[in-house]
């Protein structure tokens, strides 16, 4: 009985771990741009709260 894992079986976790989060994230996009095709309102609250948050950011590096 061997004590550590092969490199095989390394690639093959990493490869399903970076599959599963790049599914996750076009999902989570593909929803977004549903939301926000569907609601101008979402859209303009999305729009604030990112120029907000670089305001935010740009006070932060001052």
């Amino acid at each position: 009985m061997r004590s550590w894992a092969g490199s095989g079986d390394a690639l093959r976790t990493v490869g399903g771990i970076a599959t599963g989060l790049l599914l996750w994230g076009a999902l989570t996009a593909a929803g977004l741009a549903t939301v926000v095709a569907a609601s101008p309102a979402a859209y303009l609250s999305i729009r604030l709260l990112g120029a907000g948050y670089l305001v935010f950011l740009g006070a932060q590096a001052l």
